[in-house]
């Protein structure tokens, strides 16, 4: 079972804080961010919470691993 803890907080690219200037979004305010530089930095936060978790799923079926931010 994945931890859903942090995943609506942290952008899944970066991993920095995520602001939510409309309730349902979330928006990554961190320049370096590689979804900012492509205009993709608001997103609907269920989406990227359910990415979050399958990344952190993903990592731990095939790694073996927690993913550290999550």
């Amino acid at each position: 079972i994945t931890n859903e803890y942090m995943t609506s907080q942290l952008c899944i690219y970066c991993y920095h804080h995520l602001a939510h200037p409309v309730l349902g979004t979330s928006r990554c305010l961190n320049p370096d961010c590689p979804a900012l530089k492509c205009g993709r930095a608001t997103s609907n936060r269920d989406v990227i919470s359910a990415t979050a978790i399958k990344i952190s799923a993903m990592t731990n079926i095939i790694l073996k691993k927690d993913l550290p931010p999550f």
